[in-house]
C-alpha cells in the first residue's frame, strides 16, 4: 500500500540580538590621527582633541551553523557608534560592535516512499463429506409415484388400451436403481422414459425414446442396461451406459433368429439375459403382472388392479 505524506516546511526564523557582550561578536581596532599635531597613538591622550576622525577599519561576522542539513542566508549590519562628546574622554582600545543576525533559514525534507508487498498465503482446505444414500422408502414411494402418475396421463387420453411396463437398474453403478418405463396404447408407438433418483429427489434423465418391440436386458458380466430389441426374427441389442445425465449407446450388436433358435438364446450368446419387469394393462380391467425370468424363461404372477410390488421387492 503507498502512503503519501505531505511536505513539512519549516519557515523562515529571525532573532534579533543586541547589547550582548561576547557572543557573535568581533573586535574593530579604531585609530585616532590628530591633524594638527600629526601624533598616532593606540591610546588617545589626556588632551581633548577637536573633531576627532574615527575609522572604521574592519568588520567581518560569521554566520551561525545549523546542525542540520538547511540553506542559511545571513545578514549583518554592525551598528555605528555615536561621535564621541568633545567633553568626553575618549579612550579606545577596542570597540566590539555587535551585530544582529537575520537568519533565514529553509529546510528541504525529503519523503522516502517505500513500497511493500504482502504475500499472503491462504490455505484451503477442501472437506470431502458423504452423504448418505437416499432411504429405500424414499426411493420406493417416488417411483411409485412416477408410474402410478404415467398411467393416469394415458388414461386421460382415453385410449382403448393403456400399457406401462417397467423395471429397476442400476445403470451408473452407485447403488441407486434406474426406473426404465415403457408406455404406450400399442407396439407401435410405445415410448421410454429413463428416471433417477439422487439427492434431490427423482428426476427425468430421458423421454420419448423409441420402445417399439423392445424388452428389458442386461449384460451379466459388464454390467449393463441392454435394450433389447425383437421382430419378425431379427434382433438388436443395445448396450446403454448412463453418463452423468446422459443415456449413450455403448454398443450395437444384430443377428437373426428362426425356429431353430430363438431370441433369448441369440441374446444369451452375447451374454444378455432379460430382465424381470412388471406390466400393467387396462385393457379389460387393470391388471398387474409380475414377470421373472426362470431356466431362461419368462414366468409372470398375475394381480388384479395396479400393483406395486415389484417396486417394493427389489430390495428385498
Amino acid at each position: 500500500m503507498k502512503k503519501y505524506m505531505s511536505v513539512l516546511a519549516v519557515a523562515a526564523i529571525a532573532a534579533f540580538i543586541t547589547g550582548c557582550d561576547g557572543k557573535s561578536s568581533q573586535s574593530v581596532e579604531v585609530s585616532t590621527t590628530d591633524s594638527m599635531a600629526n601624533l598616532t597613538s593606540e591610546k588617545s591622550s589626556e588632551t581633548v582633541q577637536p573633531d576627532p576622525i574615527v575609522t572604521l577599519t574592519t568588520i567581518s561576522t560569521k554566520p551561525r551553523t545549523s546542525s542540520k542539513s538547511v540553506t542559511t542566508a545571513a545578514f549583518s549590519e554592525p551598528e555605528r557608534p555615536e561621535p564621541p562628546s568633545l567633553a568626553e574622554k575618549i579612550t579606545v582600545a577596542s570597540h566590539t560592535v555587535h551585530t544582529t543576525a537575520i537568519d533565514e533559514i529553509v529546510t528541504t525534507e525529503t519523503i522516502s516512499e517505500t513500497h511493500t508487498e504482502i504475500t499472503s498465503s491462504v490455505i484451503v482446505t477442501t472437506v470431502t463429506t458423504t452423504r448418505p444414500q437416499p432411504a429405500h422408502h424414499d426411493i420406493i414411494e417416488a417411483y411409485r409415484n412416477a408410474v402410478s402418475t404415467k398411467i393416469d396421463s394415458l388414461l386421460d387420453m382415453e385410449y382403448d388400451n393403456v400399457t406401462v411396463s417397467y423395471t429397476l437398474f442400476d445403470m451408473d453403478s452407485n447403488g441407486i436403481p434406474e426406473l426404465i418405463v415403457k408406455y404406450g396404447s400399442c407396439e407401435d408407438d410405445f415410448q421410454h422414459t429413463f428416471y433417477t433418483y439422487d439427492d434431490f429427489g427423482i428426476k427425468v434423465i430421458s423421454d420419448g425414446t423409441v420402445g417399439s418391440h423392445t424388452g428389458f436386458a442386461h449384460d451379466t458380466e459388464k454390467k449393463q442396461f441392454v435394450s433389447a430389441y425383437s421382430d419378425q426374427g431379427r434382433g438388436v441389442l443395445e448396450w446403454l451406459v448412463l453418463d452423468g445425465s446422459n443415456i449413450n449407446v455403448d454398443k450395437t450388436e444384430e443377428f437373426e433368429y428362426n425356429g431353430d433358435s430363438t431370441f433369448e438364446e441369440q441374446a444369451d450368446g452375447y451374454g444378455v439375459e432379460m430382465l424381470p419387469f412388471a406390466l400393467y394393462s387396462n385393457s379389460f380391467e387393470e391388471t398387474t403382472w409380475i414377470y421373472r425370468e426362470v431356466s431362461s424363461r419368462l414366468e409372470f404372477d398375475e394381480i388384479a388392479g395396479r400393483d406395486f410390488s415389484f417396486i417394493e421387492n427389489y430390495w428385498s
